[in-house]
């Protein structure tokens, strides 16, 4: 009995030692295989903006900047501002209200900038400190995404996003 497990085990090490071997060419030359590829894309799918604000007294102009390469992504834009009370925000064309944020209704391409919004603050006591008034301007950019029908589609929790439609933008 002894003897017959002896040569059991033999075959069955022998048998392993075999596939091994078998397998062994397979997997170095897939492990081993290479390929090489040429040539450079620059792409950028974040938004890249920045916000252009020129104080003057008790007012502020503000308009957002997509400053991505010419190749970049296109954005839509919101502003929120801030400021002590009396404060009003009145905007130029392109711009609509929506609670306390403002949205831009165009998109904007690499380069482009929005069309100017003041926030000025009025009735102010000419006794007051002007540098203890702050008119804080927070904005935020979304790659611009749209729908089958050529519709931008609001990022995620933008309520109050107005209609954009691509073929106003020349998508």
């Amino acid at each position: 009995m002894k003897r017959e497990f002896r040569k059991r085990l033999i075959l069955f090490v022998i048998a392993g030692v075999m596939m091994i071997v078998a397998t062994t060419g397979a997997a170095y030359a897939y492990f081993s295989s290479y390929d090489i590829r040429g040539g450079s894309l620059k792409l950028s799918l974040s938004p890249r903006t920045e916000v252009e604000e020129e104080p003057k007294d008790t007012s502020k102009t503000i308009s957002i900047k997509n400053i991505a390469e010419e190749n970049g992504t296109n954005v839509v834009v919101r502003v929120f501002v801030y400021g002590p009370d009396g404060m009003k925000v009145t905007a130029e064309d392109g711009w609509v209200q929506s609670g306390d944020c403002w949205y831009y209704k165009k998109v904007l391409k690499p380069g482009e900038s929005t069309s100017d919004m003041v926030a000025s603050i009025e009735g102010i006591d000419p006794s007051v400190d002007m540098s203890s008034l702050d008119i804080i301007v927070v904005h935020e950019a979304s790659p611009a995404v749209y729908d089958e029908n050529d519709k931008v589609v609001a990022p995620s929790g933008w309520a109050g996003f107005p209609e954009i439609k691509a073929e106003e933008e020349g998508k």
